[in-house]
């Protein structure tokens, strides 16, 4: 069985196109928690997809443009989008849905991943693990062309940084999809670490 994990990239330092410190100490509290060893690694473009790989430990790795954030393009459901969230209290990803030109866009560029991805399994030898790291958005709509259906309920709750899915191939087919979400101590920890460091910013 060929496993490729894709995860979400950690937290930016708004406007940079880089990691904040919170998000490479994110990384460092994931990396043991991760399903490796692995036998290749794989980025989106932007810049905080290459720190996510690099603060989890991996610095060699592959740029792979199909893995890259949602388009530009996609700013214009943007008013849509949040009058859609305001009238039904939906998720973005249910929002984008919601509308015909944003929902067959997300089709094709989960296509798109399904491609890429299938090219990663064919390099990789039997039993071997793949890592990449992309953006929100891309992700589910990988999963939503996976599962066949325009239905994100699969994911229950939107993915946090660093979550993501877990593809399980056999013969080159996809077997099984699941949800990868950060343990639950990770997440606390991650929080006291926040608090403690908000409170001696304050004194």
């Amino acid at each position: 069985m060929i496993t490729v994990e894709i995860r979400r990239s950690s937290i930016r330092l708004k406007p940079s196109k880089r990691l904040s410190l919170e998000g490479l100490r994110l990384a460092k509290m994931v990396a043991p928690y991760l399903g490796g060893p692995y036998h290749a690694y794989y980025s989106s473009r932007a810049r905080r997809a290459r720190d996510t790989l690099k603060g989890l430990g991996f610095p060699t790795y592959r740029e792979v443009e199909e893995f890259d954030p949602l388009p530009a393009a996609f700013d214009r459901f943007e008013r849509e989008l949040l009058l859609r969230q305001r009238q039904t209290g939906c998720n973005f990803l249910q929002g984008y849905l919601g509308i015909p030109e944003a929902r067959e866009e997300l089709r094709i560029i989960g296509r798109r991943l399904v491609e890429a991805v299938h090219k990663i399994v064919r390099k990789l030898p039997p039993e071997g693990r793949a890592l990449i790291v992309s953006h929100s958005g891309v992700i589910e709509a990988l999963g939503l062309i996976v599962r066949e259906e325009d239905d994100p309920s699969y994911v229950s709750e939107a993915l946090r940084h660093l979550e993501g899915l877990a593809f399980e191939f056999v013969g080159g087919e996809i077997r099984q999809m699941r949800v990868l979400r950060i343990p639950g101590d990770v997440i606390t920890g991650f929080s006291s670490i926040q608090k403690n460091d908000n409170v001696l910013a304050g004194e």
